[in-house]
């Protein structure tokens, strides 16, 4: 596996993660986590990243949770009331900066994959079964 050298410490991942690594720790305003530790999502990390969260970026989660799947834009739209892809993008902009805030990867939470085909591009959510195990221990409010 490769070595990358990321604010001088040595980490050995695949490119994919190394760039993931690279994307979480620019921060916001600068207040990048100089350790390059992040904290895994579980019973200890969960409760302070669900707190942070506002009623859009939860409404969105439980939309996904109660769909036990993956989720087209399309599909999230239309449950979420939007119209819009924009509006998704601006919940899942402050999902990912209170994840980050936590020290959490917003990969950690959900996944999101972008699909082309002849009808067009399609992005599907998903939520990580990490996540859904915490909910499960701990409930979602």
């Amino acid at each position: 596996m490769p070595k990358y050298f990321i604010n001088g410490v040595e980490v050995e991942c695949t490119p994919q993660d190394a760039a993931t690594l690279l994307k979480a720790m620019s921060g916001t305003n600068g207040n990048a986590r100089a350790s390059g530790e992040f904290r895994t999502l579980n019973s200890e990390s969960y409760p302070d990243f669900v707190g942070r969260l506002h009623k859009n970026q939860k409404k969105l989660l439980r939309v996904l949770l109660d769909d036990k799947s993956t989720m087209t834009d399309k599909q999230l739209l239309k449950a979420l009331g939007k119209e819009d892809n924009r509006e998704i993008g601006g919940i899942l902009a402050g999902i990912s900066r209170h994840a980050r805030k936590t020290g959490i990867l917003l990969e950690a939470i959900l996944g999101i994959e972008t699909r082309h085909s002849e009808e067009g591009r399609a992005k599907l959510y998903t939520l990580t079964p990490e996540f859904r195990m915490c909910v499960l221990e701990q409930g979602f409010k």
